[in-house]
């Protein structure tokens, strides 16, 4: 799958910050209870090889 509009926001690291989606109503919101399957998707669309 690839995920589009989606951003990491907020980070002090490389690897960590707060995912949002750009919504259809053209607003960024963040993402809550995402399981495992999901966070390699967007980790991924992120740019992170490994998830």
């Amino acid at each position: 799958a690839v995920l589009q509009n989606v951003r990491l926001v907020g980070r002090r690291g490389t690897h960590e910050g707060r995912v949002e989606l750009l919504g259809t109503d053209g607003t960024w919101g963040s993402l809550a209870n995402i399981d495992g399957n999901a966070a390699q998707v967007i980790c991924r669309t992120l740019g992170f090889e490994n998830g």
